[in-house]
């Protein structure tokens, strides 16, 4: 089975999952004329689902179903709003405590919650949807997906780049630039690490030698040059050891520094997230069209570029 096979099964078995939970919900909304709804990101409840952010991909499948459910689902744009409003902006996630509130401030009948939960081979998803006139939960599902297709959607929706990686990566000298495709960059990191590291042996073998040489001398008028050229090598070997950590550490600031972090949405977009606002050049691609917004879950600023 081919790499497009493998993921075309994958994800079929995550929508699947999802599509089962969306046509339960439908049946009891729509008994209940409940047409309208608001589906924050789920609650990641584990590592796993952390790491992954499988709560936002989870909630964006779900807008998809729903509105295909032919449900009216409330903007992201507008949620966002409405949690700047009441300060939950940062959280991503709402309690359900506040879903009268945002239910009448949102203009919505019903709002869903819901986590995804790490079970060892598998992931839980737990959905439950509120009215939000009687905060009366009216409908609750479940289904376990396997952990490998609900990280090959996240691998789709979340992040693909990003600085913290950078970091880790740049450890070994050049590798930083690499993941940050910069490939001039690694080449001119590794070769004066390299470089570097080389002078430092050598010089240090040559002191070694010269010091010895000294400590055999017994040749009077000698053995002064002798250890004078020992101390020398010694010197130059030690200002090579600071290049050789000046340029390691040079390296990782510059990973760090160039990095960015870059998300692919359902929809086929890339999403840059710019993480303290201090990034101002676009991503090189080209583009029919773009925007920037302020993004309370992220915390920063988004760059939403569509093919």
């Amino acid at each position: 089975m081919g790499t497009s096979e493998i993921h075309s099964t994958t994800k079929a078995q995550i929508v699947e999952g999802l599509e089962t939970i969306s046509a339960s919900l439908t049946e009891k909304l729509y008994a209940l004329n409940l047409k309208s709804i608001a589906v924050p990101d789920l609650r990641e409840n584990g590592p796993e689902s952390q790491k992954y952010a499988l709560g936002k991909t989870s909630a964006v499948e779900l807008i998809r179903l729903m509105k295909d459910a032919r449900f009216n689902v409330i903007e992201r744009d507008r949620l966002l709003e409405i949690l700047k409003e009441i300060e939950l902006g940062q959280t991503g996630v709402i309690d359900e405590a506040k879903a009268v509130e945002i239910g009448r401030m949102a203009n919505v009948q019903s709002f869903l919650f819901g986590s995804v939960s790490d079970a060892g081979a598998y992931f839980i998803i737990n959905i439950r949807v509120v009215n939000t006139e009687t905060a009366e939960i009216i409908a609750s599902e479940s289904v376990q997906i396997a952990h490998a297709s609900m990280v090959a959607l996240s691998s789709e929706s979340v992040v693909l780049k990003s600085r913290a990686d950078a970091f880790y990566r740049s450890l070994l000298p050049g590798w930083g630039q690499v993941y940050n495709e910069q490939p001039v960059k690694a080449g001119i990191f590794i070769g004066a690490e390299a470089a570097a590291i080389a002078a430092t042996l050598t010089l240090h073998f040559l002191s070694e030698e010269k010091a010895d040489d000294y400590d055999a001398c017994i040749t009077p008028g000698k053995c002064k040059p002798l250890r004078d050229d020992a101390n020398e090598l010694k010197l130059w070997r030690n200002v090579c050891i600071g290049l050789t950590v000046g340029v390691w550490v040079v390296g990782i600031i510059d990973a760090v520094v160039s990095a960015k972090t870059y998300k692919r949405m359902p929809d086929g977009s890339i999403q840059q997230v710019r993480l303290d606002g201090s990034d101002r050049d676009g991503a090189s691609v080209s583009v029919s069209g773009f925007s920037v917004a302020d993004d309370p879950f992220g915390g920063g600023l988004n760059l939403q570029i569509n093919y």
